[in-house]
């Protein structure tokens, strides 16, 4: 009697590779990936945001405000009956937080905006005391209804400090992305 020998078919192999690949794909998601490309990816997020909210106080009438900290932002609308700042209601503008990879600074008409530390006067605090919910909302670039915006420089950086990017807008609703240097 002849013993044949059996080895692995093609659609085995091939099967096998195909999970291998699959496997290896969500393991290098899942670590995190390009430094380069997240920063781009949240300049993009953060570009789409402001145009929204940019859009939505032109159609709607109302001021709107983006309310930016070193890693995190919050689109905020004014709200002319209680005369302060609330969340913005929709989903897309709730509050978004940034990766601890990924670090932001603005530069707003002309001048450095610190948004580690809100340098707050004795009024400021004292009003704080009176009102807890007036000033922890105020927004670091308005998106008013006439369809101007605050002029600001927002630079993204990797933790690396290796990789930027720049968001500029020009005070009349053009919001562009652009690279400060060659990488």
């Amino acid at each position: 009697m002849v013993k044949r020998c059996r080895g692995f078919t093609l659609v085995e192999i091939l099967v096998v590779m195909v999970i291998v690949g699959l496997m290896a794909g969500m393991a290098v998601l899942a670590l995190g990936g390009d430094p380069r490309q997240q920063v781009k990816q949240e300049a993009q997020r953060i570009r789409s945001v402001l145009q929204l909210a940019a859009d939505e106080a032109l159609m709607s009438g109302q001021e709107y405000g983006i309310k930016l900290a070193k890693q995190e932002y919050q689109v905020v609308r004014f709200d002319d009956h209680q005369q302060r700042w609330i969340k913005a209601e929709q989903e897309a503008f709730a509050a978004y937080q940034l990766s601890d990879e990924i670090n932001l600074s603005l530069q707003s008409e002309g001048s450095q905006v610190d948004l580690a530390a809100l340098n707050k006067s004795a009024e400021e605090l004292e009003l704080e005391k009176r009102n807890p919910q007036q000033d922890q909302l105020k927004p670091s670039l308005l998106l008013l209804s006439s369809g101007e915006i605050t002029p600001f420089s927002l630079q993204l950086s990797s933790a690396d400090n290796e990789h930027h990017i720049q968001l500029v807008g020009d005070g009349l609703g053009d919001i562009r992305i652009g690279y400060p240097h060659d990488d």
